[in-house]
């Protein structure tokens, strides 16, 4: 897997880009764990993942765009 890391300095906020090959379980299933991680990382230090659940919510209301791709969104 690739990615990188983006950072608003001024608020503290990042988001992690990987490109993976959504057709391989191997790379799915890694992507999955390391999402997982920085979800625990992020919120055992009072962070909150939600600000991408709302963006979802606003640029896709009808869940048409990869839906459960990366969440569930409720």
């Amino acid at each position: 897997m690739n990615g990188d890391v983006v950072r608003h300095v001024g608020d503290g906020s990042y988001y992690v880009l990987l490109m993976i090959d959504g057709k391989d379980p191997v790379e799915m299933a890694r992507s999955g764990k390391f999402d997982q991680y920085i979800g625990d990382y992020v919120l055992a230090r009072g962070g909150s993942i939600t600000i991408m659940q709302a963006l979802s919510k606003t640029l896709n209301p009808h869940h048409l765009l990869n839906p459960g791709k990366f969440f569930q969104v409720t």
